[in-house]
């Protein structure tokens, strides 16, 4: 049987081996081997267990988690066949027409990169969400989740419904000035240079110390 090895681009050929042929040695190592990546599946199915609950349960605690920027959904998606409760608010905007194409209507996350989680409150829960879907991290310090309290996300829960909020279509053009809102540039005021709808994002630089940087930061972060 030949098989190609992925890291020189060469054949290599592998041999069927007969169990009947291994010595005892052999198969205590692949015995143990196979055992051990038994209790990592045990012991992974267990702490995403922890970090399973609904989302109307008063004693979970609300934490934010950080996603890759563009995969909220697909995170999304993995805590809920997870059985994790979380929040991820969408909101609308529209593209403009683009060679002969109609406009075109798409939904993305109000909060760019984040997801609000609920689950029990303790470490095996956070680590087991973090198997569960791919969250980098959590919003806090030393790698204990800020916990956010119901009240709060009840109020971004009705903020989020109003108009300004719902709908978004970039008001951001190349060449216009924007206020930094959020991040480690808060306050800052930037250049716009390229507006990328579609993801949510938009390219500004920023003036330090009399250097212009270049940074990429979403629209929610910007204000005109």
């Amino acid at each position: 049987m030949m098989h190609e090895n992925r890291f020189k681009g060469s054949r290599v050929r592998v041999r069927n081996v007969n169990p009947a042929e291994l010595t005892q040695q052999q198969k205590a190592r692949i015995a143990d081997r196979a055992n051990r990546h038994a209790l990592e599946r045990e012991s992974a199915a267990r702490l995403v267990a922890a970090a399973k609950g609904r989302i109307d349960d008063e004693r979970l605690g609300w934490a934010i988690a950080r996603v890759p920027v563009g995969q909220e959904r697909i995170a999304c998606d993995e805590l809920q066949a997870a059985g994790i409760a979380f929040w991820c608010p969408l909101a609308s905007g529209k593209r403009p027409p683009k060679r002969g194409r109609p406009a075109v209507t798409f939904e993305r996350p109000v909060f760019t990169g984040y997801v609000f989680v609920r689950l029990p409150w303790c470490a095996e829960a956070w680590v087991g969400a973090m198997i569960a879907a791919r969250i980098s991290a959590w919003l806090g310090i030393e790698g204990v989740p800020a916990r956010i309290t119901t009240e709060r996300i009840k109020r971004l829960m009705l903020d989020v419904k109003s108009p300004d909020v719902a709908t978004l279509t970039p008001k951001l053009k190349p060449g216009m000035k924007a206020r930094i809102e959020d991040g480690p540039f808060r306050h800052f005021e930037a250049t716009v240079k390229r507006v990328m709808g579609g993801k949510g994002m938009a390219k500004v630089e920023v003036s330090l110390f009399g250097n212009v940087v270049p940074v990429e930061l979403g629209l929610d972060q910007l204000k005109v």
